[in-house]
């Protein structure tokens, strides 16, 4: 009896070890499963952040350019009474900083051909004024093809050249 006792023990025993490395087997399964699924989930949602991230910075620049294109269409051409206001007011101070403000007001308000940024260049005395105020009427002229012709404000080639580069970024 003490043996069959000991074999059904032995046999238990055996069973129960091999239930347990069953049952801690399939938990190391559902354990890598579970794990394998997290990992599949959470490169599901980066994709989708990161679709979600790149349709918004898309977005954020179609409104940008639509914005900007609204603001061109918003300014208008300078009359030439305009430009000769700009002009006047311009003359009236001594130094480029004082006309500059001038000038940069005029940029904000109105769009200038290059004939008109010509005759406003020529009031600067440096280049580095006359280069400050064409490139930013540049983004504003409705002759932008014609700009290289303003080369010819500038005392030195590198400031003309300088501001080409500038204007054609």
């Amino acid at each position: 009896m003490k043996k069959t006792t000991l074999l059904v023990m032995m046999a238990i025993g055996i069973s129960t070890t091999s239930a347990l490395s069953a049952r801690t087997a399939g938990k190391a399964q559902d354990k890598r499963a579970v794990k394998k699924e997290l990992l599949q989930q959470a490169e599901t949602e980066e994709i989708n952040a990161e679709k979600l991230k790149t349709k918004t910075e898309e977005e954020k620049l179609e409104t940008k350019i639509v914005e900007h294109h609204k603001h061109i269409e918003r300014l208008p051409i300078a009359t030439p009474k305009q430009v000769d206001v700009i002009i006047a007011n311009m003359q009236t101070e001594s130094f480029d900083d004082g006309k500059f403000k001038y000038a940069q007001m005029g940029t904000q308000l109105f769009g200038f051909t290059v004939s008109d940024l010509n005759r406003i260049a020529k009031l600067f005395t440096f280049d580095d004024k006359r280069k400050a105020f064409l490139t930013a009427a540049y983004e504003n002229c409705p002759d932008k093809h014609n700009y290289e012709l303003l080369t010819g404000v500038f005392t030195f080639k590198s400031s003309a050249e300088d501001m080409l580069k500038q204007v054609r970024r």
